[in-house]
């Protein structure tokens, strides 16, 4: 199992429930997302959420110091979406456990 698997699995799982990474199963990564109890009709991970789009406009002073194309001078469409940790789709919106993620299009 990858170095980063192993940290992400230690992150999720609670102090008192401790096991070495060989010995998780799907299931047991299925469950430990799901929490106590699933809800019918939504994402096991990050159930809660708003997509976004839009257009990602730099300025262009970056491009002197990286060759990512993103960053040169010009606009890149994108679409994304703000998500909280868990899988309860009416968890409070006054949570640490928030996400972003972005896709150039």
């Amino acid at each position: 199992m990858r170095l980063f698997h192993m940290i992400y699995l230690s992150m999720l799982l609670p102090a008192s429930y401790v096991f070495s990474a060989e010995q998780v199963t799907a299931q047991q990564f299925v469950n430990l997302q799901q929490g106590n109890s699933s809800f019918a009709g939504f994402r096991r991970a990050h159930a809660k959420g708003a997509c976004v789009a839009g257009y990602f406009e730099p300025s262009g002073q970056l491009s002197a110091l990286t060759q990512l194309p993103i960053f040169a001078q010009g606009t890149t469409p994108f679409i994304g979406r703000f998500s909280i940790a868990g899988n309860n789709p009416t968890a409070p919106d006054l949570t640490n456990d928030k996400f972003l993620a972005l896709l150039s299009v």
